[in-house]
């Protein structure tokens, strides 16, 4: 018979186990045990257990100081206006050259309209009319020409 027996000794000092083909349990007790002996060496990592129920919420934490407060106990001094101006860094490098931008496709891009009816036909506009809505230089030089030339020269003229 080439039957093995599998099993564990339990903390009760009773060995348990199976013989290999599984046809018959097998129970035997230890009544004296010798010396425990050397540590073994240390075994295979197991797989991974199932994920844990997520425990209970912790307590609040303290608050925490600010980062102008963090700023002046690392040895700065100054009012919250001196600490914001230490936040700004200096200039940076001037950037590449972008890509040239994109040009639209007449036909894919966008479409021309059809052209729309045309308008009714407005009122004819008033011509005005030379020498009653409007006079040229020249009509205004002649007209004071005129007027003078109407004048009274003086001649039996008394006052």
């Amino acid at each position: 018979m080439n039957n093995k027996l599998i099993g564990i000794i339990s903390n009760e000092g009773e060995l348990k186990g199976v013989i290999e083909d599984n046809s018959f349990n097998v129970k035997v007790q230890i009544m004296e045990s010798g010396p425990r002996g050397p540590q073994g060496p240390k075994g295979e990592k197991g797989d991974k257990g199932e994920k844990g129920e997520q425990g209970p919420k912790g307590d609040k934490g303290d608050k925490g100081e600010s980062a102008y407060e963090h700023w002046l106990s690392l040895g700065n001094v100054g009012t919250i206006n001196d600490f914001l101006l230490t936040l700004k860094g200096d200039k940076g490098d001037k950037g590449d050259k972008g890509d040239d931008g994109y040009t639209p496709v007449k036909g894919v891009d966008y479409f021309d309209g059809k052209d729309g009816k045309d308008g009714i036909d407005g009122t004819n506009g008033y011509t005005p009319i030379r020498g009653t809505d409007y006079w040229t230089e020249a009509d205004q030089t002649a007209i004071v020409a005129d007027v003078l030339a109407a004048l009274p020269n003086g001649d039996g003229v008394s006052y």
